[in-house]
């Protein structure tokens, strides 16, 4: 049942980011997300972990990041709680890519897919760092093709 919700709300959730803004969306109509996994993962079913074997899954999900999605699906009544092993789980993944993503792109009021980017590469406040900008250029790489 666990992982029929996770699909479900997995569902509900790419139809979100992938007609939310055009700006979410490649020339082919490949929403952002698949521009994420393929950065992160290149959408290798069981992609090696990354960042020392912190970062798992399709797109390369820290602990730090399952603790806070969850405490923002507390914040909005979230019906699942995510473990780490749920990193490993595309749907359950996007799942907390999305939550992640709305929580602070609301916060920041900065839906673009380069705020996006970079937050989930370097954190909350990611859109502000130097140390994003060649990710950003990569996902915008990936985006343009």
């Amino acid at each position: 049942m666990r992982h029929l919700k996770g699909f479900v709300l997995g569902s509900i959730t790419t139809v979100m980011l992938m007609g939310a803004n055009e700006d979410h969306k490649d020339r082919e109509g490949r929403s952002f997300f698949w521009a994420m996994v393929q950065k992160e993962s290149s959408h290798s079913p069981n992609p090696p972990a990354g960042d020392e074997g912190k970062a798992v899954g399709p797109l390369q999900i820290w602990p730090i990041t399952v603790k806070d999605v969850n405490r923002i699906g507390k914040l909005r009544g979230w019906p699942i709680t995510y473990t780490l092993e749920d990193r490993n789980d595309l749907w359950m993944s996007l799942d907390m890519f999305y939550l992640y993503q709305s929580h602070y792109a609301a916060y920041y009021k900065d839906w673009s897919a380069e705020g996006m980017a970079k937050r989930w590469n370097g954190g909350p406040n990611g859109h502000t760092q130097a140390s994003t900008e060649e990710y950003w250029g990569e996902v915008e790489d990936l985006l343009t093709k």
